[in-house]
């Protein structure tokens, strides 16, 4: 049944975000045919205008001016809206109107709430897909991606990634994944909580949210400066993979929490009126 609502969930929220995803996509693929590289300058032959004229100069300004902007909201409306299909999906199928059936089917209600987690960390990845393909696609249409290759950089760059991150890469993806779990699970908690009041649940579960990070500021100060927590002490506080093993531990504690919290509201708590 499980496998059936991430179904569901994933259908009703794809149209607009495939929608978005492309756009970035070929957005990303124009602005680098526009701003093509040739080794140390900028080949401008493709724009339909002669780049020794300072008109052609001035609209060649304007037009990576506007498309970069462009470029910019787009990356910046995929994550808003990503956020705010978390909060509406979860809201209006599980809190609102619709939750009246939601919770008349046959199903767990920690299914209903794994549900939309899933799918709402799904999407999160495809977001961070399309962004790395369009940055890809700009690579290649501005020529970027063939200076790499001709000057044979490839190994300085990867040489770089490791001196920065060496062999704590993976704690570090598994504390971004992680870590974003818990972020969309302390919506749910706090949209939950905001639900227990009979009227302005929205506004209740803003101050939710903020409450719940104003609490966990204060505790996870609180230990850090009590010596970094007990797992930075046994490993060697003051190190990248202490932090890292560290973050993770606290995210998952977090993520439980949240989880249960938000179950336990709704399966003995729900308020639809």
């Amino acid at each position: 049944m499980l496998g059936k609502l991430i179904k569901y969930e994933f259908k009703s929220t794809s149209r607009v975000m495939w929608f978005l995803y492309g756009a970035l996509i070929v957005v990303g693929a124009l602005l680098g045919f526009i701003l093509r590289v040739d080794d140390d300058s900028f080949d401008l032959s493709i724009m339909p205008f002669y780049a020794s004229s300072e008109t052609a100069q001035r609209a060649l300004q304007i037009t990576l001016g506007a498309l970069g902007g462009i470029y910019v909201l787009m990356i910046q409306a995929i994550f808003i809206m990503t956020i705010i299909m978390i909060i509406t999906r979860f809201n209006r199928n599980l809190l609102g109107g619709e939750g009246y059936l939601m919770h008349t089917l046959p199903v767990k209600t920690h299914n209903l709430i794994l549900s939309k987690g899933i799918v709402a960390i799904i999407w999160g990845a495809i977001a961070i897909a399309a962004g790395i393909l369009s940055g890809l696609f700009f690579s290649i249409t501005s020529g970027i991606l063939g200076l790499i290759i001709k000057e044979n950089a490839w190994e300085q760059i990867w040489r770089s990634i490791q001196e920065i991150m060496g062999l704590n890469t993976a704690l570090f993806i598994i504390a971004i994944v992680i870590g974003s779990i818990a972020t969309v699970l302390a919506f749910y908690f706090a949209m939950a909580i905001g639900n227990l009041a009979n009227k302005n649940k929205f506004l209740y579960a803003v101050l939710a949210y903020v409450g719940i990070q104003i609490v966990l500021s204060i505790i996870l100060s609180v230990i850090g400066i009590n010596g970094g927590g007990a797992i930075a002490l046994l490993i060697g506080p003051g190190n990248l993979r202490s932090f890292l093993i560290t973050s993770i531990v606290e995210q998952l504690i977090l993520c439980v929490g949240f989880f249960f919290g938000t179950n336990y509201i709704l399966k003995n708590k729900l308020n639809l009126a």
